[in-house]
C-alpha cells in the first residue's frame, strides 16, 4: 500500500493507494503522526511520498522511513515526464502532481489540468509527456474578496453559482461577473489550447470544481483527486528507480 501525504497550509490530506487504486482519504486541518497512525492503523504501507509547503512536525518524516521507502517531494525529485519548466524550483508541488497524473491518465494525448481552489491553475503536458507549464490565475474567492478589498462599498460575498447573466442587485451583479467571468475565462483558455493541440484531454479538479463542471462546455472530466493520484504516480515512479 502506498501513502500520500500533501500537507498545505490549510490542511493535511492523506490518501492509500494499492498499486493505482485509491482506497482510502482523510483530512485533518492539523495533521499529526497519531492521527496518521489511526489512519493507516488496518493497513501495510509499503512506500510513502510528503508532498509539503509547510513546516511539518519533525517527527513524521523518521515514523515514515520506519515503514518502508519515503520521499519528499521537490524540484531534484525523479518524475515521469520531461519538466520544461524555466523555474522548477519554484514549481508547486500540486501543478506538477496534476501534470504528472493527466499525462497518465491520457498517455500519448495532450493533456490539460486545470486546477479550481485559491488559485485557478492551468497545468500543459504534451503527448511526448513533456511538462511545458501553463498559467496561474484568482481563484472564485480571491476574485469576490479583491473586489471587497480594493473598494469602499462593495461587500464581501461568498461564493456562489449564478445562472443569470445580468445582476439584478449588487450582490448578483458581483456574483454573476466573477462567475460568468471564470466560466467564459476558462471555456476561452480550452478553446485556445484546442486550437494549438485539436486532441486536448482536459481534467477539472480542486476545491471549487462543484461550482463549475457543468458549466464548461467543452467536453472535460472532473476529477477531485487528480492530485494525490499524480503524488502515487511521483512515488511509484521512485520506488521503480
Amino acid at each position: 500500500m502506498q501513502l500520500i501525504l500533501d500537507l498545505g497550509n490549510t490542511n493535511t490530506k492523506a490518501a492509500l493507494f494499492s498499486n493505482n487504486e485509491l482506497m482510502a482519504h482523510a483530512t485533518w486541518e492539523n495533521g499529526t503522526v497519531d492521527q496518521l497512525k489511526s489512519f493507516i492503523n488496518t493497513h501495510t504501507v509499503t512506500a510513502s511520498i510528503i508532498s509539503s509547503v509547510i513546516h511539518h512536525d519533525a517527527a513524521l518524516e523518521p515514523f515514515l522511513r520506519t515503514l518502508g521507502p519515503s520521499y519528499v517531494l521537490n524540484s531534484n525529485t525523479p518524475v515521469p515526464i520531461t519538466v520544461s519548466y524555466q523555474t522548477p524550483e519554484t514549481l508547486g508541488n500540486d501543478r506538477l502532481a496534476n501534470a504528472v497524473a493527466v499525462s497518465q491518465q491520457f498517455p500519448q494525448q495532450p493533456a490539460l489540468a486545470i486546477d479550481m481552489g485559491t488559485c485557478i491553475k492551468y497545468d500543459f503536458v504534451t503527448a511526448n509527456n513533456e511538462y511545458l507549464g501553463g498559467a496561474i490565475a484568482p481563484g472564485f474567492a480571491m476574485r469576490l474578496k479583491a473586489l471587497h478589498t480594493f473598494t469602499d462599498k462593495l461587500p464581501l460575498i461568498e461564493e456562489k453559482k449564478i445562472d443569470a447573466l445580468i445582476g439584478d442587485s449588487t450582490k448578483t451583479s458581483m456574483q454573476s461577473g466573477v462567475y460568468n467571468g471564470i466560466v467564459a475565462e476558462i471555456n476561452g483558455i480550452i478553446e485556445k489550447y484546442a486550437e494549438q493541440y485539436p486532441e486536448v484531454q482536459v481534467v477539472l479538479t480542486g476545491g471549487d470544481v462543484k461550482f463549475f463542471d457543468k458549466a464548461v462546455k467543452n467536453t472535460i472530466f472532473a476529477d477531485s483527486f487528480l492530485t494525490p493520484k499524480g503524488l502515487n504516480a511521483i512515488l511509484q515512479h521512485n520506488v521503480a528507480i
